[in-house]
């Protein structure tokens, strides 16, 4: 029997606001799959808090550029949370202490996209031409726009990668906070940016059902979103 599935939008360190939507959802991990779309750690009070839970309740999920780039700094900084440079992944990391390295080998086993069937889920989305499986990590994790063949994915003036989505699968992906929730036929987008002050969403599938939570607090004041 094919279970349902809970998946959760870009969760940043929220780890309240996670155990609220948690219980609205009347999430159950007996019954139901818990996924997130990536972006559970940075910004936000509790990074390892959202990790404890995801471990906790046998989650799934996929890399976002938030975690691509807290491993890319932990190799650098040679798994030594006390040589990371002084931003907000910094902070994440010395949170962790002794424990950067448990996290940092949950993380690097994670993939950077799942597929079940009608249903993928990535964290910012897709090439307007390729499978996903020979899609970069740069675009499955950092794409919002298409622009001049990929060059660029981050302009206003250029149209959304899912106008350009032609896939039978149903596409569920974070990563977007100033777009919001967006509920298209083929995709949907569950980053509310709930580490900006706005709401933390879930998405039921296959029934699609949308939940959502207050965040509790803005933790991060960002122009524009």
């Amino acid at each position: 029997m094919v279970r349902d599935k809970l998946i959760i939008g870009d969760v940043h360190g929220c780890s309240a606001e996670l155990d609220l939507l948690l219980t609205k959802a009347a999430f159950d991990p007996s019954q139901t799959d818990l996924i997130f779309v990536g972006d559970l750690i940075n910004k936000g009070p509790d990074s390892e808090g959202v990790l404890e839970r995801a471990v906790a309740y046998q989650a799934r999920l996929v890399l976002g550029n938030h975690e691509t780039a807290f491993l890319d700094k932990a190799r650098k900084a040679q798994f030594d949370f006390r040589l990371f440079n002084n931003d907000s992944l910094a902070v994440v990391a010395r949170a962790m202490g002794p424990r950067l390295g448990r996290w940092v080998d949950y993380l690097e086993r994670q993939p950077l996209y799942l597929k079940y069937k009608d249903l993928l889920v990535v964290h910012a989305g897709l090439h307007p031409e390729l499978p996903v499986e020979k899609t970069s990590a740069r675009i499955l994790t950092r794409i919002r726009t298409w622009g001049e063949n990929g060059m660029f994915m981050d302009r206003e003036q250029d149209p959304p990668w899912y106008d350009f989505y032609k896939g039978s699968e149903t596409v569920v992906y974070g990563h977007w906070a100033r777009a919001g929730l967006v509920i298209g036929e083929r995709t949907i987008g569950l980053d509310s940016g709930c580490v900006y002050g706005f709401k933390l969403s879930a998405l039921r599938w296959p029934s699609r059902e949308v939940i959502q939570v207050d965040a509790l607090e803005t933790y991060v004041k960002v122009d524009g979103v």
